[in-house]
């Protein structure tokens, strides 16, 4: 009798490890793409690309312990996206019952268009947004961002707009708030942060809506911090829009008062 057999190795463990790598992976890759706005094209080209690495004789080739670190790092970067996801959907849906509490949602919508690069690959506070021609934005039109004033068209180019915030340092703005209501001159401090200074005699707090001094209604900054000090007869207000500008990819353009009538 012959004692002499072949054992096959058990690889089915290995496998199952590396597909549950591949399908976390792959759910973080398009969650992260959905959560950050990416075209759908470049979804689906990062997705095909991770799909056959995945596949490849290296990845099958890794060890098991490569694996189980790979999927635990996986499932803890898929936990935070999600985190972040959710955290988006409160802000957007926060900012919509701001906007509703203060009867500010409606406006002439002229054009929308998609931001193409922020700073660093632009100029401190500045935007750019793709643009189709003949939309009838101009020079000094407004800029909103989720239903927030952020700032307005600076320059006409070609297939786009460059946009300045007014939180662009040096930059004022005439603002209202307060109770009574009070018309005060903000300055910008750059990323999207305000500085102002109010009579004692105005009521504020912390959390308070900031919004433009004059034409239609539209909110821009909330208060995030007073400085009182006791000699003096105001007090010092910082000031942030609502909006994360590093995360913004859309804006809608109201008409605004143009400095200029060159008409894109």
């Amino acid at each position: 009798m012959n004692n002499n057999f072949y054992i096959r190795p058990r690889q089915g463990k290995k496998k199952g490890w590396g597909r549950q790598v591949m399908i976390i992976l792959g759910m973080l890759l398009i969650l992260s793409a959905l959560v950050y706005n990416q075209a759908v094209g470049s979804v689906f080209s990062n997705v095909i690309a991770f799909f056959a690495f995945s596949n490849s004789s290296e990845y099958q080739a890794l060890p098991k312990s490569v694996l189980a670190s790979r999927l635990a790092h996986a499932e803890e970067e898929l936990s935070r996206t999600k985190y972040q996801a959710l955290l988006y959907t409160l802000e957007v849906e926060r900012n919509k019952q701001i906007l509703d509490s203060f009867n500010l949602s409606e406006r002439e919508v002229i054009a929308r268009g998609e931001v193409i690069a922020r700073p660093p690959r632009t100029h401190y506070d500045t935007l750019l947004v793709s643009l189709v021609p003949n939309t009838g934005v101009s020079v000094g039109d407004r800029v909103y961002a989720s239903g927030i004033l952020i700032g307005d068209v600076a320059e006409l180019r070609q297939g786009g707009v460059l946009v300045s915030l007014f939180s662009t340092p040096g930059r004022t703005l005439d603002v209202r708030i307060g109770t009574p209501s009070a018309i005060v001159v903000m300055h910008g401090l750059g990323g999207g942060s305000f500085v102002f200074e109010i009579p004692k005699n105005v009521e504020i707090g912390e959390g308070d809506m900031i919004l433009a001094g004059h034409g239609q209604e539209a909110l821009i900054a909330r208060v995030q911090y007073i400085v009182d000090e006791p000699e003096k007869t105001t007090v010092r207000v910082y000031a942030a829009s609502p909006i994360s500008m590093p995360d913004t990819t859309f804006v809608e353009f109201e008409k605004g008062s143009p400095m200029l009538e060159e008409v894109l």
